[in-house]
């Protein structure tokens, strides 16, 4: 999937025809259609052996919005869908949960909510509903102008492989899981899920979650939306020399999907095929940033960061980003914990990729170092 995603992304920043781009972006689609139904496999298999486990992180409740509409909102705008994010001044600023599922949830209910509207509005709305002993009691609710569902197929809409109407699957596609995992999700963090809906007129989906104020405030994170290619080319530009990245994937294709994703950037590209070449280049060269794959021969991604790591001086703090096809909490937390400072599951999003790599190397990067 890394590779049918990252290349059919790289042909659509090229010059295409009109039937080349048609089949390129069909190609796209289809793979990010299947990419969706194994993530909700593998959730739903992560439920039902009791194996989804929750972090707890300083977060901004804010965040979770206009992450969906950085995310989302390229494809409202495509569909000419008005985007509206409303948060609610009482808000707090920072709370404490597991981030990376309440965005989880909140990107399949705005993705549905784009994925079922034709024309009008997605809103999504975050709001205070209690603030008593030190918790927050939270809602998210994103309501559309969609095709809306009939009242006596609302009960089935958080049923496992269950859609409201048959024909949805022929129409829109999908594996009938995102509900039942984010319902699953969000009960499991003692919360609870609901939806109104009117044929025609659209639906709204609600949830709320009860999380921990957080004694520290949290800074907002600069979100890098479609321009992040172009402010990374800014800032390279700024250096007045050459990015110098090193690249550890034992995987050719991988490889051949970086260097079509950083091509067009002045950027130069060390590869190493396994984590012992990585260490070596590593030692040899100076470099701003690392790539590192998770699972290679000789020596895996995670040794070679803990080795990389073990130098000090400049190794120390050299920026490593994990690119991995283990996606699971316990595998970022492991690259967390080897040294890495960024992880990126497979298939790579370019623009992740970029924004990445750009916010990791403006944060280390103090003066200009190597060559070219």
């Amino acid at each position: 999937m890394n590779a049918v995603l990252g290349l059919a992304t790289s042909l659509l920043d090229g010059t295409l025809t009109e039937e080349q781009r048609h089949a390129v972006m069909t190609i796209h689609d289809s793979g990010d259609s299947l990419l969706r139904i194994l993530n909700d496999i593998l959730d739903y298999s992560k439920l039902e052996a009791g194996k989804l486990e929750f972090e707890n992180v300083i977060f901004a409740p804010a965040t979770l919005a206009e992450a969906a509409r950085s995310i989302l909102g390229p494809r409202a705008a495509a569909k000419r869908i008005t985007f509206v994010v409303n948060t609610a001044g009482d808000v707090p600023e920072a709370v404490l949960g597991d981030v990376g599922r309440l965005r989880q949830v909140v990107l399949n209910l705005v993705s549905n909510a784009v994925k079922f509207t034709d024309a009008g509005t997605v809103t999504i709305e975050t709001t205070l509903l209690a603030r008593e002993g030190g918790m927050a009691t939270l809602r998210w609710r994103i309501s559309d102008t969609g095709i809306g569902i009939a009242a006596d197929k609302l009960s089935e809409l958080f049923v496992e492989f269950v859609q409201a109407d048959g024909s949805i699957n022929r129409r829109f596609g999908g594996s009938g899981l995102g509900l039942a995992i984010s319902k699953r999700i969000v009960e499991q963090m003692g919360g609870a899920i609901a939806v109104e809906s009117t044929v025609g007129v659209g639906s709204a989906f609600s949830f709320q979650v009860k999380l921990p104020l957080a004694v520290a405030a949290v800074s907002h994170a600069r979100t890098l939306g479609p321009d992040a290619a172009e402010r990374l080319r800014a800032f390279i530009a700024g250096l007045g020399r050459s990015l110098r990245v090193l690249v550890a994937e034992d995987n050719p294709t991988n490889q051949f999907v970086l260097r079509q994703m950083l091509k067009g950037f002045d950027i130069r590209l060390d590869m190493a095929a396994d984590g012992a070449e990585a260490v070596t280049a590593a030692e040899r060269e100076v470099h701003d940033a690392i790539c590192m794959d998770m699972q290679m021969p000789e020596v895996d991604g995670l040794t070679a960061t803990r080795i990389i790591r073990a130098h000090g001086g400049r190794l120390a703090t050299v920026p490593i980003i994990a690119l991995t096809g283990n996606a699971f909490d316990e595998d970022e937390r492991a690259c967390a914990d080897a040294g890495m400072d960024a992880f990126i599951a497979k298939p790579i999003n370019k623009n992740l990729l970029l924004s990445t790599l750009l916010r990791l190397c403006e944060a280390h990067i103090a003066e200009p170092v190597g060559g070219d």
